[in-house]
């Protein structure tokens, strides 16, 4: 036989019921209000209606007042942010120690690495060491890009945990800047 139909899920079944008889009885009197008809009489339709549009529902149907996510958001983002500062942060520390522990394996002459194959050895494991640092360190640069565009852009911008960070940052480059006219110039003269 036919396969059986499965009903179709709307938005609005994630409503309380009181609601979704207020946006039906709402509807309704759209509809004969554009067909010409009267309206039946709607009493507290728009306060409620007010207060639903004012206010965002979850997934289970939960009222979230508004700026709430923004604020979990603002949380994530400077957690994410701090962890990848913390990962660029060991990385280069990772690369250092390597370096200076491959220092002696890889160069020639006095205090070197005698034998010429252990030698070789040690510098292509170098340099897959830095082929690694390299795509790692590009990888968490390009993360952190990604995040201070997101951070200077608004909601974020105005969140608490990144205003002071902002205002910071705008004032180095403003430092920076105006160094950079005056050694331009002091150099012109």
């Amino acid at each position: 036989g036919a396969p059986a139909r499965r009903p179709r899920r709307l938005f609005i079944s994630s409503l309380g019921a009181m609601k979704r008889r207020l946006l039906c009885g709402i509807c309704v009197a759209s509809l004969v209000a554009i067909d010409g008809g009267a309206a039946p009489p709607l009493q507290a339709a728009p306060t409620a209606l007010s207060a639903i549009l004012a206010s965002t529902l979850d997934q289970n149907g939960v009222v979230v007042p508004p700026g709430a996510t923004t604020e979990v958001m603002c949380g994530k983002l400077g957690g994410l942010k701090a962890k990848f500062v913390s990962q660029l942060t060991n990385s280069r520390q990772d690369f250092e120690k390597k370096r200076n522990e491959y220092a002696t394996k890889i160069c020639e002459g006095l205090g070197c690495e005698t034998d010429e194959a252990k030698r070789i050895a040690a510098q292509a494991e170098w340099d897959l060491i830095v082929a690694d640092y390299s795509a790692r360190h590009a990888r968490l640069e390009e993360l952190l890009a990604k995040i201070e565009g997101i951070i200077e852009e608004p909601p974020f911008r105005n969140c608490p945990e990144f205003k002071g960070y902002l205002e910071n940052k705008a004032q180095m480059e403003t430092g920076k800047k105006l160094i950079d006219e005056a050694q331009t110039a002091g150099g012109a003269s």
